[in-house]
């Protein structure tokens, strides 16, 4: 079976190095308009989606992203879009780039049975860069894929390497030709809906006449492990667990899917240990925070606070909420204990707040080397160093 190493990266010479340039990055993979943070991202922005007649669901994957990313077209993309990224940093392109080498070509080591290999290709799994690096290899791919495409999608969406796209039945396969085209070595495969619907993360796609409706979905392979309720943990992080479980599968599904999926949570949580009148105690709540949220979305209005005056605060109030319903005002004090007193604790410096306190180090402690009866996983992206 073919496999993939995942090396931790925590004591790297460059870990810190590669955090640091990594925030630089995502602050400009942030502003893509295709790449959605999660489940309920997606659902909110799915929503708004009108089908036309020949329209059709569909999903396309990169085989093995990380791996397959030359290091040399991430470091030209982002000589490309250095104009987006300086607004972000004021280091200079030239010192930018050799950071990015040094991260990502000269510390991907691994050792295994005393023999030290390194990373010749790809981006290595494990180093916190490479979620980064891939979400501007994907977006830069649909940029020059989509821009003046004839086979453009009428909706497009990306998670790390998913995409999940609203289409013409009839340029699905023109799509994936051009997006393989792109580079030899980012290679897609595509899944159509299948009975009119299709998975995309932990969501169900439905296609509905002109609209999309949605179900909370879980893979084949989904164990439903959750925390016991008889663990010994705190009994706030336990209730939590299930009700984060309870929210998610009502929020990310529609009222008609919501009774099926009852059944789904209660087994769920009845298989973890949770008494039937928990159960039922959680999900009453849920739905009752639900209902709350929903009222109070439909009546909320704009929020405004102004310095309290004795008397005419009071008056002025009551002239705002009967002449304009929509408007909210909250009262606030222009005297506080701030404006009596100075800051009196001493700033401290920025490279001694952490690794202070909390930092103990075992003494004596053993170190573990990695070891397995083959490292024939470790091609064609490793090679040891002589």
């Amino acid at each position: 079976m073919p496999m993939r190493p995942i090396v931790s990266s925590l004591n790297l010479p460059c870990y810190e190095l590669s955090r640091f340039v990594g925030r630089i990055l995502q602050s400009v993979t942030n502003e893509t308009k295709y790449t959605v943070k999660n489940s309920y991202e997606f659902v909110d922005k799915a929503r708004n989606v009108k089908l036309q007649s020949n329209d059709v669901l569909v999903s396309f994957d990169v085989i093995s992203l990380f791996t397959n990313i030359p290091v040399q077209l991430a470091i030209n993309i982002i000589k490309k879009k250095w104009d987006t990224i300086s607004r972000h940093t004021k280091i200079s392109q030239t010192k930018f780039i050799e950071i990015m080498d040094f991260c990502l070509k000269d510390n991907n080591y691994l050792q295994f049975k005393d023999i030290i290999y390194k990373q010749i290709f790809g981006m290595p799994m494990g180093n916190p860069l490479s979620p980064t690096i891939a979400d501007l290899v994907m977006d830069h791919l649909l940029d020059e894929c989509l821009t003046g495409c004839n086979a453009k999608p009428n909706f497009i969406v990306k998670y790390v390497d998913d995409i999940f796209a609203v289409m013409d039945k009839y340029k699905v396969a023109d799509l994936l030709l051009i997006l393989n085209g792109f580079h030899s070595k980012l290679q897609f495969t595509v899944e159509n809906e299948n009975n009119s619907s299709i998975s995309f993360l932990d969501v169900k796609i439905h296609r509905m006449d002109t609209q999309l409706s949605f179900d909370w979905f879980q893979k084949p392979t989904a164990s439903g492990r959750l925390i016991n309720f008889r663990s010994n943990q705190a009994k706030h992080i336990i209730f939590n667990t299930a009700s984060n479980l309870i929210n998610k599968v009502f929020t990310l599904s529609d009222v008609r899917f919501h009774h099926s999926n009852t059944i789904k949570v209660t087994k769920i949580l009845s298989d973890n240990g949770f008494p039937p009148a928990i159960i039922r105690g959680l999900i009453l709540q849920q739905q009752c925070r639900r209902a709350k949220q929903q009222s109070e979305d439909n009546n909320k209005g704009y929020f405004k606070s102004i310095v309290y005056v004795p008397k005419l605060a009071e008056s002025f109030k009551q002239v705002v909420t009967k002449n304009i319903q929509d408007v909210r005002l909250a009262f606030k004090s222009n005297q506080t204990i701030r404006h009596l007193f100075t800051k009196l604790k001493t700033k401290i410096d920025r490279d001694k707040r952490t690794d202070v306190i909390y930092k103990i180090n075992c003494k004596d402690c053993p170190t573990t080397n990695l070891t397995s009866k083959t490292i024939t996983w470790l091609k064609p992206h490793w090679r040891p160093i002589q």
